[in-house]
């Protein structure tokens, strides 16, 4: 269960197209809202600073942070929004934070693909979605030429499933999240239908391959069906699809045609962390999709290590 939102901001536009988002979160959970920025300095000049002008200009610079923090705060309607001020490299700090409220979710923006790549490939946002039980929610604000609309509500949600717990651990982590009695969620899993098993090339029959297809579809169908079975208690309806074609473009378009307000996806699964993160699959919906995606990372010890 989630207690908080936190939404770190760079002092950007684009850092607060985000903030919207989070409250709708925050005000449906009745959750408090958290606006966190970094003073980035490193730990030797944190170290130097003990004079008392440098001292003082520290604070200054802490002040007119915080400043801008509350005026953004003061546009925020039905919820509870308090601000923080931290010091340090990015990453490590919003790490060290949030390593102390595992119960939160964090919604951040992006620039578009040039700055999601820089994102992804970062340690911001890596650390973050390897957090241990912390969602992150990528809000992409922009594309190249021009800005995108940042939903301010969630309703439509669309879950990519491979039949891994991990996987099944975002799913409850979207119910837990959106908490509307309308809720759609369409689940849809992708099967892995390329990755013949070795004997089959050469000598093998089509009708080999198209039984070997047929059975990985009819598996998905029927993982499928019974996840939704065992749904039907949950608020709100929820769907399901099988999909074919390459992993990454097969969810996108399904999130398209379903006009989804959020993936949520399991950062996570058969390939496990450094390939979703870095992989193609991962990488092509989170700088390709125009909705936000909430990346769900382990959620326990025994997950982390397997």
């Amino acid at each position: 269960m989630f207690s908080r939102v936190i939404v770190p901001i760079d002092h950007s536009d684009v850092s607060e197209a985000a903030v919207p988002l989070a409250a709708h979160l925050a005000e449906r959970r009745g959750i408090p809202l958290v606006l966190v920025h970094v003073i980035e300095m490193s730990p030797e000049f944190t170290a130097y600073v003990r004079g008392e002008s440098e001292v003082d200009a520290l604070l200054e610079i802490e002040q007119t942070s915080q400043s801008h923090l509350r005026r953004i705060a003061e546009t925020v309607e039905g919820v509870d929004v308090s601000t923080i001020v931290l010091r340090g490299s990015p990453a490590a700090a919003l790490v060290g934070y949030v390593d102390e409220l595992p119960d939160s979710v964090i919604v951040m923006s992006s620039h578009g693909h040039s700055g999601f790549r820089r994102m992804v490939v970062g340690s911001t946002t890596a650390r973050l979605v390897q957090a241990s039980a912390v969602p992150v929610i990528v809000v992409r604000a922009t594309d190249e030429d021009h800005d995108i609309e940042v939903p301010d509500s969630i309703q439509k949600v669309l879950v990519p499933l491979d039949g891994s717990d991990f996987a099944e651990h975002a799913l409850h982590a979207a119910y837990d999240l959106i908490q509307r009695d309308d809720a759609q969620v369409r689940l849809v899993r992708v099967p892995e239908i390329a990755a013949y098993p070795s004997s089959m090339y050469g000598a093998a029959s089509y009708e080999a391959i198209d039984a070997y297809m047929g059975a990985m579809q009819s598996g998905a169908q029927d993982y499928l069906k019974n996840m939704a079975a065992e749904l039907e208690e949950r608020p709100g309806s929820v769907s399901w699809e099988v999909r074919d074609g390459q992993t990454s473009v097969a969810i996108l378009e399904a999130a398209k045609d379903f006009d989804a307000d959020m993936i949520v996806m399991s950062t996570h699964g058969r390939t496990g962390f450094r390939r979703f993160l870095l992989g193609s699959v991962a990488e092509s919906v989170l700088k390709e999709a125009h909705m936000p995606v909430m990346m769900v990372g382990p959620h326990d010890d025994e997950a982390v290590e397997g």
